[in-house]
Parts: C-alpha cells; structure tokens; sequence
C-alpha cells in the first residue's frame, strides 16, 4: 500500500482507487487510529516534492482542502480532515460488525448440527423400539398359538414316499387296476 501511495500524486488510477476508498471508510493513509494521516507526511511523489494529504481526507472536501504540509504539525487536525488510517478503520468495522454476525452464524450451525444428530439419534432408537415389540408380539403369538410337532422328513416316516421308485411303481399299479383291459367293459 505504501509503494501505491508514493505514485498518487502521478496516477491517477491509483488517486481514484484511494479516493474511493477513503471517502468510503472516512479514514485517511494506511495503519494506526488517530496517526493514520501521518502516512501521507512519509511519501514523497516521484519528482521528491511533499504533499499534504489528498482532498478526499478532508472532513468537507473542496479543491486543495488536504494539499497544505502544515496539516502534519497541526494541533487539531481532527477538525480538518479524517485521521484513522484506512487498515486500522477496516479492521475495527470488521470487529464491531462482520465478527459477531459470523459468531452468530457459527453458533446457529452448532446448534443446528447437534439437532440434526439428537434427530438421528432418536430415529434410531425409535426403530429399534419398533423392532423389539415386532419381535415380541411375534414371540407372544407364537406361544399362544397350539404347538405342532415337527415333523423332520429324515426320520424316515415319510422317506418311502420320496423314494421316486416306490412312488412311480405305486403310480403305475394303481394306475393298471383301475384301467386295465380286464376291468373295462
């Protein structure tokens, strides 16, 4: 920011840019509250020549209001022109006004989250719950309900009718009874 202040005098892109700037902010040269204006006393334009400070640091801005050198050793120029530098006057805006809306900002997105997983949470369990009395009257009707014995396939009672050669000779001598040509008409 410095090297930009010694080419304001010349440039008048950069002359814009902090003309803008320090009308914007009030505020007058770079860095520190109430000395920020002594900035401009240090810079020297190119040809070596001092300045004042620019017109836009002026309280009311007119034609050649900052362009006198005597501004730097006078008692009050808080009467004058701005003198927070513009850093100090960004910093503090930032404190006083972006930083506890950011606070804010944060502290609602914790709160949110810890709602979001105390949701999930009690989903959870929810389901659980519901699974566990599913499981239960499941049981309940199971016991109230007439025992039936099982019947395993492998201790042999039902193994003769799964023997598909037993099944078939039983299919077809029951099958030359009912129709063979000695019982039809």
């Amino acid at each position: 920011m410095y090297n930009e202040m010694k080419m304001y005098w010349d440039d008048e892109k950069i002359q814009s840019k902090w003309d803008n700037l320090q009308r914007h902010f009030q505020c007058c040269g770079v860095m520190h509250l109430r000395t920020g204006y002594l900035d401009w006393d240090q810079q020297r334009n190119v040809n070596g020549s001092r300045h004042g400070v620019p017109d836009s640091c002026c309280l009311i801005e007119t034609e050649d209001c900052g362009d006198k050198h005597s501004i730097f050793s006078d008692q009050h120029p808080q009467e004058k022109i701005f003198i927070h530098g513009c850093l100090a006057v960004i910093k503090e805006k930032f404190l006083r006004d972006i930083s506890p809306v950011l606070f804010i900002f944060t502290a609602c997105a914790v709160v949110l989250a810890l709602i979001t997983f105390l949701a999930l949470v009690l989903a959870a369990a929810f389901s659980a719950a519901i699974a566990r009395k599913k499981r239960q009257n499941t049981k309940e009707k199971n016991e109230k309900a007439p025992h039936k014995p099982e019947t395993n396939i492998n201790d042999g009672k039902y193994l003769d009718i799964l023997d598909s050669a037993k099944l078939s000779s039983r299919f077809s001598t029951t099958r030359k009874d009912k129709y063979s040509p000695s019982s039809l008409p």
